[in-house]
């Protein structure tokens, strides 16, 4: 045992001999910079751009008399530029050149002074500028136009005296009044409008008008019998004979809403209802006689024949007129009252007003009662 031992401690130091005398590596590995290192090129880096900057500024800003803009106090009115865009042009290009012959004879090239106060120099704008500035300028040099108005005209206008002028400096002050109109008032008005709309051909309108008033004021007499026709008139004559009834109702015996409701209702054919609307008038009322007369037609129509003679009888008396004796005779000869009749009869004879036939016709009546 001791022999391997021996033999395999030889191998192994040839090997261990053999490898430190044939390996050779083949690369070294980069061993990391130390930050001292880093920060140094940072710092020098920057310091370096810094100078760039700074040299760059130099020569393009404070060397450029073109770019330098002096401040002015900045005032209320408006700065008029008066050199045109190619005039400043011009102008620019003759002070670049005078400042760089200046400053390229008194000091060196990369020497930095103090800068003198420059002239403003005005730099030819880009389009959207010189647009800009035109807009400006405009508004800046425009003047109000004084139109020209003729010596005379400007003779006549005279200023006003000053006691004028100081009265119409103080400050006017104006009263609002609230002026409530009567019910009475409100419907005449917009009775009026709605004539004038009606007359106009405007319909709707002046329904809607007279429906107000009648709204306003329903006792109004002319405003209730203008959209009672106004309904007839256009053919709903049952809406008129309502608005009539209504009126009624709030003033019985109004002559005008009777003898307007009487017509309808006689022309609709109600007859009846006709002489029961005008059963009570108001003998007082300037529509008497017309109530009179639909009344005693309605009378006669419906065979109230006594009834019928009377009117026609008070009709005669207040009218003079042959036709109504006539008609009060045929009445009361109707209602079996011959002594009244031939009264009548006699009075339709003499009445020079009568036509020829109906004369001849009372004398006929005449002679049957016997009366002649």
């Amino acid at each position: 045992m001791s022999v391997i031992n021996r033999v395999l401690r030889d191998l192994d130091q040839r090997q261990q001999q053999q490898s430190k005398g044939s390996y050779t590596p083949a690369a070294m590995a980069p061993q990391p910079l130390h930050w001292t290192w880093m920060i140094g090129i940072a710092v020098g880096t920057a310091v370096v751009i810094v100078i760039l900057l700074n040299l760059y500024w130099w020569l393009t800003i404070d060397t450029d008399p073109a770019l330098q803009v002096v401040e002015a106090p900045v005032t209320n009115q408006p700065t008029v530029i008066a050199a045109t865009a190619e005039e400043s042009a011009d102008q620019a290009v003759e002070e670049v050149e005078r400042g760089t012959d200046a400053e390229s004879a008194s000091k060196p090239a990369l020497q930095r002074g103090p800068v003198k106060p420059r002239e403003l120099v005005q730099v030819p704008p880009s389009p959207t500028e010189s647009r800009t500035s035109e807009l400006e300028e405009a508004e800046a040099t425009t003047e109000p136009v004084v139109s020209e108005i003729p010596t005379e005209t400007l003779a006549t206008v005279a200023p006003e005296p000053e006691a004028e002028v100081e009265a119409t400096d103080t400050p006017s002050t104006f009263a609002v009044e609230r002026v409530q109109l009567s019910p009475n008032e409100l419907a005449e008005t917009n009775l009026q409008k709605a004539r004038s709309a009606l007359r106009r051909g405007e319909r709707e309108q002046g329904q809607e008008l007279l429906e107000k008033a009648l709204t306003v004021m329903p006792e109004h007499v002319a405003v209730r019998s203008e959209l009672a026709a106004y309904w007839y008139g256009r053919g709903f004559a049952t809406r008129a004979v309502a608005i009539l009834q209504q009126g009624l109702d709030r003033v019985p015996q109004q002559s005008q809403w009777q003898l307007l409701l009487g017509r309808i209702l006689e022309r609709m054919g109600r007859i009846e209802d006709a002489y029961i609307a005008l059963q009570s008038v108001d003998s007082s009322s300037a529509e008497y006689i017309d109530l009179l007369e639909v009344r005693g037609n309605a009378a006669n129509q419906l065979g109230y024949f006594s009834e019928a003679a009377q009117d026609f009888l008070a009709l005669a008396s207040l009218k003079s007129e042959g036709r109504w004796w006539l008609a009060a005779a045929v009445a009361f000869e109707d209602a079996g009252e011959p002594a009244a009749a031939l009264r009548a009869y006699r009075q339709a004879a003499f009445a020079r007003d009568l036509g020829v036939d109906a004369r001849r016709y009372a004398e006929d009546r005449l002679q049957a009662l016997g009366g002649s």
